[in-house]
C-alpha cells in the first residue's frame, strides 16, 4: 500500500502540475486551481457589457443547442433529438434595446466561478429560466424563477454519461444527466414589468437579489448588499461556466454586465504576466530589423535600383520612364516568369477643388533603396502647371511580402489613385463595370473595396491586396490590364506578393506525419481539471507510428485545454505530456500542437479578444478562435515559448490560421504604436513572433496548416499544408488553382482519417500534385478511426517512394499541371529527378483503364554516362528495359484506381 505522502503527492501533482511547472522566473502562467480563491477577499473586475466599454452582454446571448435541449427534458418538454433542429427554438431575436427569448434558453457570457452578473430583465408570461455555471458536457445549476408569483425552485444537474470512442454523440443526450433538487423559494413577488437583478455566485454560495424600486425608478446609487435578497443557496458541485437566460414563454433581457470575482494577489498576477508577454514581444520584435536585411539583397543602380530574393531567385529591377517608375519583376524560380512589366507604380491625385495631378514627364524620379526597403519621390504636375510631389515606400519584410505606402506633398488630396502595370499573362482582366464611386469611373473598373488581385500560371503568379476598408482595387479602365487602387483619403497602403512564395519546403516535403485525434473514454468527470491521459499517444502508439516510417505527429484538440472548474485554459496534463513528448522525441520523431479552435477561459485573454462567443465545439466547451490583433498576437508567443522550453514542443498545426487577421469585438489596436499598422501587418508580426520562437528553441518542424483556408500573405510562413477532413476527395484541378506546391513551396497532404481519405484516387493525386497523405489515427472523434494494418497497407508504398527522394540531389519536381518532362494524352504525370534517378507517377484522367503514349523528353534528362532503364515501383512491379527515345505505350488503371510509378535508373 502506498503511503499518504506518496498520494498526496500525487494528488498535487495531478491538479497543480500546471501551476507547479510554471517556473520559477517570472509570475506564475496559470492561477491556483479552485477552491483557492473561495474564501478570500475578492474584488469585482469588468469582463462584459457597458462596464467593460464593450455593447450590451444581451446582445450576445444565444443558443447552446444540448443545453437548452437537456432544460427542456428536465422540465418535461418536447424536444427534438436531431442536431440543428428545435423544439426549443435555436435562435433568439436581438433587438436594438432589448434581446428577447422565446422558448428556448440563450448562454452567454464569459465562463467564470465567481463572479457577479447584473442584468434588467422582463418576465412576460411563464417563469424565467436562469442556468449558472453551465457547460455542455458537464451540465449546470437551474433556476425557475416566477417573479410574478414570488417562487423560485432551484436544481443542480450534472452529466453522468461515460465517452465512447466512435459512438458518443458530439453532446451529452438530455438523459445522461442526474438533476438534484437543491430547494423551493419563496419570496415577496414583484412587478410586472422590468426589473433590475444580480447574480452572485462565491464558491458554493450563490445568491440572487432585486435592486429596489427607488433604484428602478431613478438610478439612485444603492449598494448591492442592500439588494432584496430573493433566492440563496449552496451549489453541491460548484465549477466555471457561462450564464444563460429563457423561458417555456417570452422573456427580454437587456443591459447585462459581468464581473469576475478575484483576489488582489490573482489580479497582480495576471498584471505581471501581461507585462511579461509584452516585454517578451517587444524582444522578438527587436530582430525583426536584422531579419529582414539578411533576407533581401539590394542594389541601388545608375537609374534605379534592383531587388533579389535568393530563396527564390525572385528579381525586381526598378528604373522610371517620363517621371513615372516602371519595374520588371521576375519570380525566379520554374522558369523564371516576369510577373510586373510596367508602372509601379503610377500614382495620379485628385486635388480637393478637383485638380487632377499626374507624372511630370519632365521631372526626375529618385530612388532610395536599402535591404529594408526603397522610396520613390514622384514629380506631379496638374494641367494648369501647379506642382506636387508624390511619395512611395515599399517597405521589405521576411517574406517575398511588400508594404506600399503612398502619400502626396504640396496639395490636399481629395483622391490618390495608384496603377501597377502587370505582365501580360497576369494582366488584370477588364471591360466590367466602373465602379459607382464618383470620381473613380476613369481609374477603376470591376471595384471592390479592400480587395485583392490574384492571378498565377501554376508556378508563378503576383498578389497586390488593399491594405484598408476604403481602398477601391480593381482595374484600370481603358488600360491594359493594371491593377488600379483608389482611396478618398490622405493615404494609400496596398501590398504585394510575388510568386512562388519560397522554393520547395524541405519540412513539409521530407517528412511523413500522422495526425493523432482521440477524445477521452470513460466518465467525464475525470478530464474537469486537465486533458485526460487519452489525449496524448501512448508509448505503443509511438512505437507503431515509427516503424511506418512517421516522422512528425500533430496532437489534435485537447493536448490543451481548460480547467472547467474555473477560469483557465491552455492546461496540459503535465505528466502526460512530459512522457509522450519524451518518448516522441527519443523515437525521432517531431510532435506539434493543435491551435485554432482553442480554449476560450484563459485568465489572460479578455471577451473582446475572441472571434466568437464561446460557441461549442463537440465535446469541448467555451472554446474559440481569438483575434489577432488582441492579446492573442502576444499571448500565443510567450506560450510557445513555454511549451517548447517545458515539453518540447515542434511547432503548431494551424486549422485555418494561428488566429484571425479581424479586428473581431476589438475596438482598436492592443498597443497605440500599432495604430498605423494594417490586419495583415499584424499578422505577418504574429506569424514571425511564432517562428521566431520555434527558430529560438531548434523545434524540428514548424507551421502545418489546414490549407483550405487561404491567406496568401502569410503563405511563405509555413511549412507545409494538410487538406481534407471536410472533404474526402479534392478534383485534381484544385491541386493546380488552390492547392498549389510550387507557388506556395509547400505539400498539401490529404487528411487520411478513414479508408475513403486514403484511397487510391487520392494516393493518385499525391503522387501527381506532388503532395503526400497524411494519416490520422483516433477513436472516433470527428469521424477518424484508428489504424491498422490496412491503413499501412495503403499508405505505406507511397511513403516509401517519396522518402526515397533525395532533396539534396534533386534537380527538378514538377506535378502535372506545370509538368516539361512527361507529355501525352489522357493521364496526369508528376516527377521527381535527381542526376542518376528519375521517379515518374502517371494517373489516368479517365475512371476507365485504357493504353496511353506516354513521351518522356530523353533532351530533359539529366547527362549520364550509359542509358536510362525503366522499371515499374507501384502499382506494379516488373522492368521496362531501357528508355530509348523515351515512347512508351502504357494501360492505366482507372483514375479511382490509383497511380502507377516508374523509376528511370541510370546504368
Amino acid at each position: 500500500m502506498r503511503n499518504s505522502k506518496s498520494i498526496l503527492a500525487s494528488v498535487l501533482l495531478f491538479c497543480l502540475g500546471p501551476v507547479l511547472v510554471a517556473g520559477c522566473a517570472g509570475p506564475q502562467r496559470f492561477r491556483k486551481p479552485a477552491p483557492a480563491e473561495d474564501g478570500v477577499s475578492l474584488i469585482a473586475e469588468p469582463v462584459l457589457g457597458k462596464c467593460a466599454g464593450q455593447e450590451d452582454g444581451a446582445r450576445q446571448l444565444h443558443v447552446m443547442e444540448w443545453v437548452a435541449k437537456r432544460a427542456w427534458h428536465i422540465l418535461g418538454q418536447p424536444y427534438e433529438r436531431a442536431d440543428f433542429k428545435g423544439p426549443p427554438e435555436q435562435k433568439v431575436q436581438v433587438g436594438d434595446d432589448c434581446t428577447v427569448v422565446t422558448n428556448t434558453v440563450a448562454c452567454g457570457g464569459v465562463p467564470l466561478r465567481n463572479q457577479i452578473v447584473t442584468f434588467e430583465i422582463e418576465q412576460r408570461d411563464s417563469p424565467i429560466l436562469i442556468v449558472l455555471r453551465s457547460t455542455d458536457a458537464f451540465g449546470e445549476v437551474m433556476i425557475e424563477l416566477d417573479l410574478l408569483r414570488g417562487t423560485a425552485r432551484v436544481l443542480s444537474i450534472t452529466v453522468s454519461r461515460s465517452m465512447i470512442g466512435g459512438q458518443s454523440h458530439s453532446s451529452p443526450m438530455p438523459e445522461e444527466s442526474n438533476t438534484c433538487l437543491i430547494g423551493e423559494f419563496a419570496f415577496k413577488r414583484l412587478k410586472r414589468g422590468w426589473q433590475v437583478l444580480s447574480l452572485e455566485t462565491r464558491g458554493s454560495k450563490v445568491e440572487l437579489r432585486a435592486a429596489p424600486e427607488i433604484w428602478l425608478g431613478y438610478r439612485v446609487a444603492v449598494p448591492m448588499s442592500s439588494w432584496k435578497k430573493l433566492v440563496e443557496f449552496e451549489d453541491p458541485d460548484p465549477a466555471g461556466g457561462k450564464y444563460g437566460f429563457g423561458s417555456t414563454g417570452t422573456m427580454a433581457i437587456r443591459n447585462v454586465q459581468q464581473f469576475e470575482l478575484i483576489s488582489r494577489t490573482e489580479k497582480a498576477r495576471r498584471e505581471a504576466c501581461l507585462r511579461e508577454m509584452r516585454e517578451f514581444c517587444k524582444g522578438l520584435d527587436a530582430e525583426y530589423e536584422g531579419d529582414v536585411r539578411r533576407a533581401n539583397r539590394v542594389e541601388v543602380t545608375p537609374d534605379g535600383a534592383k531587388w533579389t530574393w535568393p530563396p527564390t531567385g525572385a528579381t525586381a529591377v526598378l528604373t522610371a520612364e517620363k517621371g513615372v517608375p516602371r519595374g520588371v519583376v521576375r519570380a525566379g524560380l520554374y522558369g523564371n516568369d516576369t510577373l510586373i512589366d510596367g508602372a509601379l507604380p503610377e500614382v495620379i491625385v485628385t486635388s480637393m477643388d478637383g485638380e487632377v495631378f499626374r507624372a511630370d514627364s519632365t521631372g526626375q524620379v529618385s530612388f532610395e533603396a536599402d535591404a529594408l526597403g526603397m522610396h520613390m519621390t514622384l514629380p506631379l504636375v496638374s494641367s494648369n502647371g501647379q506642382k506636387a510631389t508624390a511619395h512611395v515606400t515599399a517597405q521589405f519584410t521576411v517574406l517575398t511580402v511588400w508594404w506600399w505606402t503612398v502619400t502626396v506633398e504640396g496639395v490636399e488630396p481629395k483622391e490618390i489613385q495608384a496603377f501597377v502595370g502587370l505582365a501580360p499573362q497576369f494582366a488584370a482582366r477588364t471591360g466590367q463595370a466602373a465602379s459607382s464611386e464618383a470620381g473613380m469611373a476613369v481609374a477603376i473598373a470591376s471595384g471592390m473595396k479592400g480587395g485583392s488581385y490574384y492571378e498565377h500560371n501554376s508556378k508563378a503568379g503576383v498578389l497586390i491586396k488593399a491594405l484598408a476598408p476604403d481602398i477601391d482595387l480593381g482595374s484600370r479602365a481603358g488600360g491594359k490590364g493594371e491593377v488600379a487602387l483608389v482611396t478618398g483619403g490622405d493615404k494609400l497602403r496596398f501590398a504585394t506578393l510575388w510568386l512562388p512564395a519560397q522554393p520547395l519546403n524541405r519540412i513539409g516535403f521530407t517528412t511523413r506525419m500522422v495526425h493523432y485525434i482521440k477524445y477521452p473514454e470513460g466518465p467525464i468527470q475525470h478530464w474537469r481539471r486537465i486533458p485526460s491521459f487519452q489525449e496524448y499517444p501512448d508509448n505503443v502508439d509511438l512505437a507503431r507510428f515509427r516503424s511506418q516510417g512517421t516522422e512528425a505527429m500533430v496532437w489534435h484538440h485537447t493536448w490543451v485545454s481548460s480547467d472547467f472548474r474555473d477560469r483557465e485554459g491552455f492546461l496540459t496534463n503535465h505528466r502526460e505530456m512530459k512522457r509522450a513528448m519524451r518518448e516522441t522525441h527519443r523515437l525521432g520523431m517531431a510532435a506539434i500542437g493543435y491551435i485554432g479552435i482553442v480554449p476560450g477561459r484563459s485568465s489572460l485573454l479578455r471577451f473582446d479578444d475572441a472571434l466568437d462567443d464561446y460557441q461549442k465545439n463537440w465535446d469541448l466547451q467555451d472554446f474559440t478562435f481569438y483575434a489577432t490583433p488582441g492579446r492573442w498576437q502576444e499571448f500565443l508567443p510567450w506560450m510557445t515559448d513555454y511549451w517548447c522550453r517545458e515539453y518540447g514542443l515542434d511547432g503548431f498545426y494551424a486549422d485555418g490560421g494561428l488566429g484571425g487577421a479581424t479586428m473581431g469585438k476589438l475596438k482598436g489596436p492592443l498597443n497605440p504604436e500599432d495604430a498605423n499598422l494594417s490586419l495583415d501587418e499584424i499578422q505577418h508580426r504574429f506569424y514571425y513572433r511564432i517562428k521566431k520562437v520555434l527558430q529560438r528553441h531548434n523545434a524540428r518542424f514548424g507551421l502545418e496548416q489546414w490549407g483550405g483556408s487561404h491567406d496568401m500573405l502569410i503563405t511563405g510562413f509555413y511549412d507545409c499544408r494538410m487538406i481534407g477532413e471536410s472533404f474526402q476527395e479534392a478534383p485534381p484541378d484544385d491541386y493546380r488553382n488552390s492547392y498549389n506546391a510550387l507557388i506556395t513551396g509547400t505539400p498539401f497532404k490529404m487528411y487520411g482519417m478513414r479508408e475513403t481519405s486514403q484511397n487510391p484516387y487520392n494516393i493518385a493525386m499525391a503522387a501527381v500534385c506532388m503532395s503526400d497523405i497524411q494519416v490520422c489515427s483516433g477513436n472516433g472523434a470527428w469521424g477518424d478511426v484508428a489504424d491498422t494494418a490496412e491503413t499501412w497497407k495503403r499508405v505505406r508504398p507511397l511513403w516509401r517512394l517519396l522518402e526515397s527522394v533525395d532533396f539534396d540531389q534533386l534537380i527538378e519536381a514538377r506535378p502535372w499541371y506545370a509538368q516539361e518532362l512527361v507529355s501525352g494524352e489522357g493521364f496526369y504525370a508528376g516527377n521527381y529527378t535527381m542526376p542518376n534517378r528519375v521517379l515518374i507517377f502517371l494517373a489516368n484522367k479517365s475512371e476507365t483503364p485504357g493504353p496511353v503514349e506516354v513521351r518522356i523528353n530523353v533532351d530533359h534528362l539529366p547527362k549520364i554516362n550509359g542509358q536510362w532503364h525503366v522499371r515499374y515501383v507501384l502499382g506494379r512491379k516488373g522492368a521496362l528495359g531501357p528508355l530509348g527515345d523515351g515512347r512508351m505505350k502504357l494501360t492505366l488503371p482507372g483514375l479511382h484506381s490509383g497511380p502507377i510509378g516508374l523509376e528511370l535508373i541510370a546504368r
